[in-house]
């Protein structure tokens, strides 16, 4: 939140605490990226997939190079949106597919844990294809090392292999 030309954080007991340019950046930063990167992606999904038929991009990386990141990217979707939908929602049955054993608690582990699995394939495949232009392995390393920033913090605060059923 700003006020007054400041950036304030709501902390514990909706107390404003005050923090500096150079923390919230790197956050903007990566979110930045990864939005981007999903919509970059997104865009370019026929065109991958045009040449992925025609077999042009075996030689160049391959296809799932430039889709790993944006299945990375749907990872995190599931695992971020379906627990603020759950707990944002006004009925008790919501939260309780989450909270129970079931289909969706375990679509959200399976998401937590394919976030970074994902991210780190795209990431090590942009690497090793050589063959592949140079903007397309920038785009993957690019959004594959966000939403490896984005996993690593999400691990930090217990959000790895996330068993919702036993928060």
């Amino acid at each position: 939140m700003e006020d007054g030309g400041n950036v304030y954080k709501i902390g514990a007991f909706s107390a404003t605490v005050k923090e500096p340019l150079w923390m919230i950046a790197p956050i903007f930063v990566v979110g930045v990226i990864c939005i981007a990167g999903a919509v970059i992606g997104l865009l370019m999904l026929l065109p991958w997939l045009w040449f992925a038929v025609r077999g042009r991009l075996r030689e160049r990386g391959g296809l799932f190079m430039r889709i790993a990141p944006l299945l990375a990217s749907a990872a995190l979707g599931v695992t971020m949106v379906i627990p603020i939908m759950a707990f944002s929602a006004s009925g008790t049955s919501a939260v309780h597919q989450i909270a129970d054993i079931g289909p969706t608690s375990i679509g959200v582990m399976i998401a937590s844990v394919l976030l970074p699995l994902l991210a780190l394939a795209g990431l090590v495949l942009a690497i090793r294809a050589a063959g592949a232009r140079t903007i397309v392995r920038a785009y993957v390393i690019a959004h594959s090392l966000g939403l490896l920033a984005v996993s690593a913090y999400l691990a930090s605060i217990g959000w790895f292999a996330v068993r919702t059923w036993t928060m």
